[in-house]
């Protein structure tokens, strides 16, 4: 499955998605994650797709730097530490289906 071109095809579409989120069209990065999920499957994915965004997060950087605050930042760093705890720690004993099944509420909620 993962030398079909149409894959590598649809994962350029979605690492593209997570560029055009960065660059102000923040709901197109939901599009990455399902398509992700279907290519990679579920608990892969979200591996995937995490430092594909802090690596998009750290090119847009130099562009924001002038126009942003630390202030906010420093805000939610604790609570995004304990998300990304609690959520390593779901996905390390659900399946794969109920993976499936809790992005796909995250992504429509």
């Amino acid at each position: 499955m993962l030398s079909d071109p149409g894959v590598y095809a649809l994962a350029l579409v979605a690492a593209w998605c997570i560029g055009l989120s960065k660059a102000g069209f923040s709901g197109v990065s939901m599009i990455s994650i399902v398509l992700f999920a279907d290519i990679y499957g579920s608990k892969a994915s979200v591996g995937l797709t995490l430092p594909l965004l802090i690596a998009a997060d750290l090119m847009a950087y130099p562009a924001f730097i002038r126009h942003g605050s630390w202030r906010p930042v420093w805000g939610l760093l604790g609570p995004a530490l304990v998300g990304i705890a609690l959520g390593w720690w779901v996905l390390g004993f659900i399946e794969e289906g109920t993976a499936r099944q809790l992005i796909g509420s995250c992504v429509l909620l």
